[in-house]
């Protein structure tokens, strides 16, 4: 029995040193990088110091150092739980009285023996990767701006195939199509300055035509963390009009975005120049001097940037607190003079429609947590003058020349998060092309439901009522479309 107290008392008190490796006399391996390793071919083995360490390599031992860290922090946490329940048996008074008392000892110690056993291989295999790490050292900068220069370049692309199906007269086919195929890369050229260029390869009629989307450098003015700061952003980008304009296609969640910003900002971007300046870490203005029309205006597609010279100007302020935010924005220019030709009796007319100051306000609010924590609610209001943009060229329903009329545009969006995969939405929307002439309105229901295969991937199904007055000349004013839709982000 004695001979079993001294053992127990001997292990306690050298424990410690045990565990966290205190006057351990520990061997140290040979140095990986004089070690000899087979090459990827199967050859003969080859010096580990009379070549470089490919990136992979590096990359993989840092990644085992740290694992064998946590594998050692593991044991010691081991043996201080082994230390404990020792203590514990020999409190209990009957490591010599019983057999059952020196088994249990006997066998704690057996899982000492084993605890530092794994701790010293371990010490050995972390002095060899840190034996390797230190032969290396001459090329840790350049891995390091390796792995910078994989960090400055994101891509954010995605594909949307679907399937549509439509009762309107002269609409689209019922077919299954590519709507979308964004090509979109984000590269961080310096610390204040990043490069946003994106292209959509599945336009056009065959929907395989590519677009440049967006093309514009963002410049940090004024850095800051506790706000916006100031941004500067040059190029081709979306118009910071409403809240719908700058929501890229690939998070909203009904397959197009409202008739009016389709009609009067087709392709939601211009090309100019737009300044971001935060009030606070709760607000900030914005203003930007652009091209009088949108890159893909039915005025601009065909024709030369900026035609006539005309320019424009938006600005705007914004707000927001925890689960709500509240935006007022406008755009300000002029819509350039457009010419339209028709033939009648064989004789070709040209229709001149006069240039127009096109003047824009929009007011959107989003507030999240309606009565319910998962309902939340968007609304947006736009109303202004402009012309409702023609396409030039040959055009026979037009026999006089068009100017500007008053316009004005709604939608109220409520959607609801089920959980974490499910979500469904309702829309209602309104774009009236001129605000002097009754019974033009078109009416807008849509509901869509979307379920969420993961993060980047969801499925979607979305029915849309559609009244439009404009269509009684053809018989039908209400259609139906339905649209079945898939988005893969990668």
């Amino acid at each position: 029995m004695r001979r079993w107290i001294d053992l127990t008392a001997a292990v306690l008190v050298g424990l410690p040193c045990i565990a966290f490796g205190q006057n351990a006399e520990v061997p140290k391996t040979q140095p990986v990088q004089e070690q000899t390793a087979v090459s990827a071919s199967g050859q003969k083995p080859i010096e580990q110091s009379k070549r470089r360490a490919t990136e992979a390599e590096k990359l993989a031992m840092l990644r085992k150092l740290d694992a064998k860290s946590k594998e050692m922090d593991t044991l010691k946490q081991k043996a201080d739980d082994v230390t404990k329940a020792m203590a514990k048996t020999v409190a209990q008074g009957n490591v010599g009285t019983t057999q059952q008392g020196v088994q249990a000892l006997r066998e704690l110690i057996d899982q000492l023996d084993q605890i530092q056993d794994a701790l010293q291989k371990i010490h050995e295999e972390i002095e060899g990767i840190k034996g390797w790490i230190e032969g290396q050292n001459e090329a840790l900068p350049i891995m390091a701006n390796d792995i910078l220069d994989l960090k400055r370049n994101k891509w954010g692309n995605y594909i949307q195939f679907q399937y549509r199906d439509t009762d309107q007269s002269g609409g689209a086919s019922d077919a299954f199509s590519l709507r979308r195929a964004r090509l979109g890369l984000t590269q961080q050229i310096d610390s204040r300055t990043v490069l946003r260029v994106s292209f959509d390869v599945a336009t056009g009629t065959t929907t395989n035509t590519p677009q440049m989307r967006d093309a514009y450098v963002r410049w940090d003015l004024e850095p800051s963390l506790e706000k916006v700061g100031t941004e500067v952003f040059m190029g081709q980008l979306p118009l910071m009009l409403g809240y719908e304009l700058e929501r890229s296609s690939g998070d909203r969640e009904f397959p197009e975005r409202t008739l009016y910003n389709r009609t009067l900002f087709a392709g939601e971007r211009s090309r100019g120049i737009n300044i971001k300046h935060g009030l606070s870490d709760t607000a900030f203005v914005h203003i930007g001097g652009w091209n009088a029309l949108t890159w893909d205006d039915l005025e601009q597609r065909t024709v030369a940037p900026g035609p006539g010279s005309r320019l424009a100007m938006s600005g705007g302020a914004r707000t927001y607190g925890t689960n709500w935010e509240l935006g007022i924005s406008g755009f300000f220019g002029e819509r350039p003079s457009v010419s339209t030709t028709r033939v009648v009796s064989s004789v070709t007319e040209t229709i001149v429609h006069p240039a127009v100051d096109r003047e824009i306000i929009y007011v959107d609010g989003t507030y999240v947590g309606l009565i319910d924590p998962k309902l939340f609610v968007k609304f947006e209001l736009m109303t202004g003058k402009d012309r409702i943009p023609i396409a030039p060229g040959l055009n026979q329903s037009i026999s006089a020349p068009r100017g500007r009329v008053n316009v004005s545009g709604n939608q109220v969006h409520l959607g609801y998060n089920i959980n974490n995969r499910n979500q469904i939405n309702v829309r209602r929307e309104e774009w009236d092309p001129n605000t002097d002439v009754d019974g033009n309105v078109v009416n807008t229901w849509a509901a869509a439901y979307s379920y969420f295969i993961n993060p980047n991937a969801r499925v979607t199904a979305s029915h849309e009522w559609i009244t439009d007055p404009s269509r009684a000349g053809i018989g039908q004013i209400k259609y139906n479309i339905t649209t079945l839709r898939v988005i893969f982000k990668f």
